[in-house]
């Protein structure tokens, strides 16, 4: 009941800002002669007559290039220093000093920061989730179990630490590796899991919208597709329980799904319209991860899994991650730690969510479109010569070639029937000065040069 009170509250309105995040990315992608259509709220294809040209001039991913090629030249680093002059402190800072490439590179921190770029140069934000992966197909580890010499039981070495370093059975303290009949090891595999930051979109995560700071947020909601491959690995007992899905039943996500089918040319699908994800044979659920802050309900704080929308799951991971249960995450004095963090492109005043380097460019890449598709009409029905033929002047056929001869009957029509060509007319220049003016206030207003 909770969290279906949370969810309702952080998904109102969100259609608004779905709408320009959406209008971004298709510019990015070259899906440039596009119209928002209020009813089905989706964006759609402008209708024209077919004899109207389309062209697109690629201003927008231009743009993005640019800054995120700036914003990849600065590298991010850690510099420990200890809090005070005792040993303990000046220790944990050279510990730390040490580990942070090493953290760095397990979490992949080069490709995960190129990914945040590019959320916050496209859509304006960028949201940074720290975790731990507990995901059990990757991360594997043999663990040899251990045989005793006593009463030959095979136990695994979690069992004789907790039995003191003995056989639970017999109290034996020899031990040998265990072993199958072939000769192999005898054991299991464990996933121990690993750290990881993720780079979230926009369509990956909710909040009330009425907050207009990040840290001043109550709660979270992070929102994914979760495969079925996924739980057949780390939830096999959840499989028969599932409503499977082939699409996501959450909009955001709907979206989110979409793009993967998105190129320049088209969906990937001819049945697909803009914003669907188009036929689908995975199966899968959307999982929903509430995280909220502390209260007095929730001292610690709360973070909860749910799956599904229709017939929803509580989702229990009590053994691996705790959840649900409060915060996984404490600093030294044992507070507990939000582990997301936001960033804006262009700051708004009086909303959490930035605006991006691509929205104030719409308009003038729209004008440059249409400037073009006139140009290139001009071109088209203009610009070529044409030939006059009077009535009568006895000319038939003409290819144009090279050393054509053409007949024609001075007498025809009073002498007047001789064919004229007809130059073509060139575009004015002033269309050209205008679309210089056009680039020249693109390149002003994405500041890629600043």
């Amino acid at each position: 009941d909770m969290f279906d009170k949370i969810r309702r509250e952080a998904m109102e309105y969100r259609w608004v800002w779905e709408r320009d995040w959406l209008r971004d990315l298709y510019y990015i992608a070259n899906r440039q002669w596009i119209v928002y259509h209020p009813t089905r709220r989706e964006w759609v294809d402008k209708r024209l007559q077919k004899w109207i040209p389309r062209p697109v001039t690629p201003k927008m991913m231009e743009v993005l290039s640019a800054v995120r090629t700036n914003m990849a030249a600065i590298n991010l680093g850690v510099v420990a220093r200890p809090v005070g002059h005792d040993t303990q402190s000046i220790a944990a800072a050279q510990i730390a000093d040490q580990m942070a490439p090493l953290i760095h590179e397990e979490h992949l921190m080069q490709q995960v920061m190129r990914e945040a770029d590019f959320w916050m140069i496209a859509t304006g934000n960028a949201v940074l989730q720290t975790s731990w992966n507990t995901d059990k197909r990757f991360n594997r580890t043999f663990i040899q179990h251990e045989q005793c010499l006593g009463c030959g039981q095979v136990l695994p070495p979690q069992a004789i630490i907790e039995a003191g370093q003995a056989c639970p059975g017999c109290g034996s303290t020899q031990f040998m590796p265990a072993k199958e009949q072939n000769g192999q090891p005898a054991g299991e595999w464990i996933a121990s899991g690993k750290g990881k930051t993720t780079a979230l979109s926009p369509f990956e995560w909710a909040v009330p919208p009425n907050v207009t700071r990040f840290d001043e947020l109550p709660y979270i909601i992070r929102m994914r597709w979760r495969d079925k491959h996924w739980f057949e690995a780390n939830k096999p007992e959840l499989v028969n329980k599932i409503s499977w899905e082939k699409t996501p039943s959450d909009r955001s996500l709907q979206l989110f799904k979409s793009l993967a089918s998105m190129n320049d040319i088209g969906m990937g699908s001819q049945a697909s319209y803009l914003g669907a994800v188009g036929p689908n044979t995975v199966e899968g659920i959307t999982e929903y991860e509430l995280w909220l802050k502390p209260t007095n309900e929730f001292p610690k704080g709360f973070v909860m899994r749910v799956l599904g929308e229709k017939s929803p799951i509580l989702l229990h991971q009590e053994e691996e991650e705790g959840i649900p249960g409060p915060f996984p995450y404490t600093d030294i004095e044992g507070n507990p730690i939000f582990p997301f963090a936001h960033a804006q492109y262009e700051h708004i005043g009086g909303r959490l969510y930035g605006r991006s380097a691509i929205s104030p460019l719409i308009q003038k890449q729209d004008q440059l479109n249409q400037l073009d598709s006139l140009i290139q009409l001009i071109v088209q029905r203009m610009a070529n010569p044409v030939w006059v033929i009077p009535e009568g002047a006895g000319v038939d056929h003409f290819s144009g070639e090279p050393g054509l001869i053409m007949k024609w009957n001075p007498l025809a029509a009073g002498g007047q029937a001789k064919p004229e060509r007809i130059p073509g007319s060139e575009v004015p220049s002033s269309l050209y000065q205008l679309r210089e003016q056009i680039l020249n206030e693109i390149e002003a207003l994405s500041g890629t040069y600043d």
